[in-house]
């Protein structure tokens, strides 16, 4: 799975905003911004029982971690998600445990519109293909999805929520942190490169987990 990013300029100030752990009563409001910021993404056609459910299963698996930026009020301002190990192992156990959560939306999204029906096998294939025993070492991380509501771009939450998710990464043993970015999403890309993220191909970019964390 690769990571979507929101256009991101994260050059201000940080405005207010602190990082805390997602739970599973943020997943509501993170599958609002998800919905918000990737429109157009073909995991948003699924809808939002199928969001919920993936949120829902990636947090609570040991693999997975999300964090939430939010303001004083707790208000969800933007969130970070993704795991360590093997995404595949993850989307199994996922599936495994609340089948019905995955299965109907697919179905449901598929009827709506049949042409979808090839490119849900892929994604099929890709995260659920392989043996059951296929894991990634779990020194290798993914950032998975980013994203911030509209009116907190440029306020330095996407920095924040970053640099969490490196930590966490790190404290679970983690030497890198990988994700994808679409080759034209320029400010994304001039974002994660501001952090420290180096590209290693077109499109997917690396983080080296050292001592040091990126500064603010």
């Amino acid at each position: 799975m690769t990571s979507q990013v929101q256009q991101i300029d994260a050059s201000a100030a940080e405005g207010g905003s602190s990082v805390r752990k997602m739970s599973e009563a943020d997943v509501p409001a993170v599958v609002r911004l998800h919905q918000a910021a990737f429109s157009d993404n073909f995991m948003t056609t699924f809808g939002g029982r199928f969001l919920r459910a993936f949120y829902t299963g990636l947090i609570s698996h040991p693999d997975g971690y999300g964090c939430v930026a939010v303001d004083g009020a707790d208000r969800t301002l933007g969130f970070c998600a993704g795991g360590t190990g093997s995404v595949q192992h993850i989307a199994r156990d996922m599936l495994r445990r609340r089948p019905l959560a995955f299965a109907l939306p697919a179905l449901l999204n598929v009827l709506r519109s049949p042409r979808r029906i090839g490119r849900m096998f892929q994604i099929a294939r890709s995260y659920l293909g392989g043996s059951s025993d296929d894991t990634t070492a779990p020194s290798a991380a993914l950032l998975m999805q980013i994203a911030l509501a509209e009116e907190r771009r440029g306020s330095g939450a996407a920095q924040q929520l970053v640099e969490q998710f490196l930590e966490e990464m790190r404290s679970r043993g983690a030497t890198s942190v990988s994700l994808g970015v679409e080759p034209d999403n320029a400010r994304a890309i001039a974002f994660y490169r501001r952090v420290g993220f180096k590209e290693v191909r077109v499109g997917v970019f690396e983080y080296r987990l050292g001592a040091e964390m990126v500064e603010r």
